[in-house]
């Protein structure tokens, strides 16, 4: 195992390790822990399909074969995450003799691979579990930049062995993989094998296997298998936003003399760099860092990090101007789509604004899955048996579907502007008008009697 011991001492630390990763000041890479949150998340087609809108610009090739009365993915990663170069390994499986409802319905939305011509791939369509600890693989890999090693993931026994590096741009065809997994039986081995080579892997790809070690070899170079849909433009918006937040990562460092990836070496001033890494790695770990940003005080600051790094998340950031003149209370409170995000949770009162003060900023943040966010909430004014209700109501969805956001109250003057740009008052639309595109969906209400 090359990884060294790494114990997480500032905030940016911490929420790197809540997000999911540790730190090899040795060998200078970020790598996945063996029990974070996303091992509760499973894998499935549709999450290689998002990859690119998370600016992940990555090259995918799942290994699907069947052992053990269990059908298996084992599928490898590389490319570019955001600011940071990786690649990845993870063993996921399903058994055909359990079902539920549950799994029925992931199988049916993100499960749903697209055979060559473009039909409908039945073997491939379904939704994985990651491996539990019996079922973990002793796994290595060196990835490489036009031939060149970056770094060495050693052996490790594990269900999704992973190396990221900060600050350093290649595009996914540049990058090469030559990896090493071992398996517990011959019977195993043979099954990955035989799928190895129905794909065509042969020594051209620097194939080798060990009957006697039940070792397998292989560069993973150009991928074999059918990839996600990649529209030339997006590709290029994407690489070129990943090259830009390299140098500006890199920038800033040298603007603060720091000289390593270490991500406690950096203060919390720097929690916007680190928010791009996590939202490129998944929305667990956005949340988790979002929470780690608490130190911009100001509302303004927070929406503006939020703007900043939310690149196509289907998502509402919700602002409130209250001029009613009166406290408002929270009556009710309803999420279809998707979950609050820590530490913007709507709160309980909503007080009184100064001029066009914001004095409330939530955020209602969208699953992994085929649905964008939507939720809404009352709150109540009252002034001896007076009564006024406002109903906050917003949808932010993917797909064809339009963006949906109702006017607060009718009856009094009350009104809402948006904007999917960001927040700042020459970004805002005109009065109670939505965007039918566009994502994330910020929203201001001026709430007034």
């Amino acid at each position: 195992m090359s990884t060294s011991a790494w114990e997480p001492t500032s905030k940016v630390g911490l929420a790197w390790y809540e997000a999911g990763f540790l730190y090899d000041p040795h060998d200078d890479f970020s790598y996945s822990r063996m029990n974070p949150q996303q091992r509760k998340l499973g894998y499935a087609y549709g999450y290689d399909e998002y990859a690119l809108s998370c600016s992940m610009n990555i090259d995918c090739e799942p290994v699907f074969f069947e052992y053990d009365g269990k059908q298996w993915m084992i599928e490898l990663w590389k490319g570019q995450y955001g600011f940071e170069v990786g690649a990845e390994i993870g063993v996921y499986y399903r058994d055909p003799n359990k079902t539920s409802s549950e799994l029925i319905r992931l199988d049916e939305s993100v499960g749903q691979r697209p055979g060559p011509d473009g039909s409908i791939d039945q073997q491939h369509s379904l939704f994985y579990i990651c491996a539990d600890d019996a079922n973990r693989l002793n796994m290595s890999f060196t990835l490489k930049k036009n031939g060149s090693p970056l770094f060495y993931r050693a052996s490790e026994q594990h269900w999704w062995l992973t190396a990221f590096r900060w600050g350093v741009y290649a595009e996914p065809e540049n990058l090469s993989m030559d990896v090493k997994i071992t398996f517990p039986t011959l019977d195993m081995q043979k099954a990955f094998k035989n799928s190895l080579h129905r794909m065509g892997y042969n020594s051209d790809d620097g194939y080798k296997s060990s009957s006697e070690h039940l070792w397998v070899k292989f560069t993973f170079s150009t991928p074999k298998s059918l990839q996600p849909v990649k529209k030339p433009e997006v590709v290029s918006a994407v690489n070129q936003f990943n090259y830009n937040a390299v140098c500006e990562y890199n920038q800033y460092k040298s603007d603060n003399n720091i000289d390593t990836n270490d991500p406690n070496a950096f203060p919390p001033s720097a929690a916007l760099y680190a928010l791009s890494v996590a939202r490129a790695n998944g929305g667990y770990a956005y949340d988790v860092l979002t929470s780690y940003i608490k130190d911009l005080h100001e509302w303004g600051d927070i929406v503006e990090a939020l703007s900043k790094v939310s690149i196509l998340d289907y998502g509402c950031v919700v602002q409130v101007v209250n001029q009613t003149g009166k406290k408002l209370s929270q009556i009710k409170k309803k999420v279809k789509h998707g979950h609050w995000l820590a530490n913007y949770l709507p709160p309980n009162t909503i007080p009184v604004s100064t001029g066009e003060s914001v004095v409330a900023v939530f955020v209602l943040r969208d699953n992994i899955g085929i649905h964008g966010a939507e939720g809404s909430l009352t709150y109540q004014y009252k002034d001896g048996d007076s009564e006024i209700d406002y109903l906050l109501s917003f949808d932010c969805p993917t797909g064809l579907s339009h963006n949906s956001v109702k006017p607060p109250n009718k009856a009094t003057d009350s009104y809402f502007v948006t904007s999917t740009s960001g927040q700042s008052d020459g970004d805002w639309g005109k009065t109670d008008k939505v965007p039918k595109r566009g994502h994330p969906l910020y929203i201001k209400y001026y709430l007034k009697t």
